[in-house]
């Protein structure tokens, strides 16, 4: 049986994978609409566009953020929560058309010409 259905006007993802994270399901649309629904009930949270270009990476949530990575290299991180929240955007400066590969404290990336471990310590 189908739980719910979400009218996402057109702003739906055709390349990226949406991410489950804190009971919420976030979205990007290609031309960078992110998304987040309450998973329980589908209901829109909130719409917000982001920067950068085109976004055809799966999103990752690690922890209490999610990761937007577009096809330029811009990483835009916002609060997993209930409310928009933007808490860092970093501009790796080369293309980025892979998901980043979350691990424990950590976040793997491939660009077009190096691979990045970003972590802290």
């Amino acid at each position: 049986p189908t739980l719910w259905t979400a009218d996402l006007q057109g702003r739906g993802p055709y390349a990226a994978s949406p991410v489950l994270a804190r009971g919420l399901l976030f979205l990007v649309s290609h031309d960078r609409h992110a998304t987040c629904l309450d998973a329980r009930t589908g209901a829109l949270l909130w719409r917000q566009r982001l920067r950068g270009t085109e976004c055809l990476a799966s999103l990752v949530a690690a922890g209490d953020r999610v990761y937007f990575s577009d096809r330029s290299g811009l990483i835009t991180v916002v609060a997993a929560d209930r409310a928009f929240r933007k808490l860092a955007r970093n501009d790796l400066g080369e293309p980025l058309f892979a998901t980043p590969a979350p691990l424990p404290g950590r976040l793997v990336i491939r660009t077009a010409g190096h691979l990045w471990y970003i972590g802290h310590e």
